[in-house]
């Protein structure tokens, strides 16, 4: 079983597959990229002992899809495909690469906020109970 990390970069590694994503980076930049750009970090999670010698971790981990404002109607239909794209290509491997046992549930919502000067829109996809059972040292 891998770590919250290695699925981070199994997301990233199928967001950036994905036609028209500028970038999606292992880790966030400190400023954001002109263009399409996805940034996935983790959100929450719980960890529990579960018997003698493993664990349960339950993560969330959020992706956001955004890019700089400009007009509304091209911003929507660049980012629309991606409420099925993301999702499917996630589907397409539910354990992350072998790093997961398997995920809840994603859910997205519609973002807009402003970074350096610069508005952005976008979607927060949130991809609950990503189950790891490591197995404890």
């Amino acid at each position: 079983m891998g770590t919250i990390i290695q699925v981070i970069a199994d997301i990233q590694t199928t967001v950036d597959a994905l036609t028209n994503v500028r970038s999606a980076p292992s880790y966030p930049p400190n400023m954001l990229l002109s263009g399409l750009s996805a940034e996935t970090y983790p959100a929450g999670g719980t960890i529990t002992a579960n018997g003698a010698g493993w664990m349960q971790e339950l993560h969330t981990v959020n992706i956001d899809l955004v890019m700089p404002a400009k007009d509304l109607a091209r911003d929507l239909a660049i980012l629309w495909p991606f409420l099925r794209n993301i999702p499917d290509g996630i589907m397409d491997d539910p354990s992350f690469g072998g790093n997961a046992s398997t995920f809840d549930s994603i859910q997205y919502q519609y973002i807009v906020f402003e970074d350096a000067g610069i508005q952005y829109r976008g979607y927060r996809f949130t991809i609950t109970g990503i189950k790891i059972q490591p197995t404890l040292t």
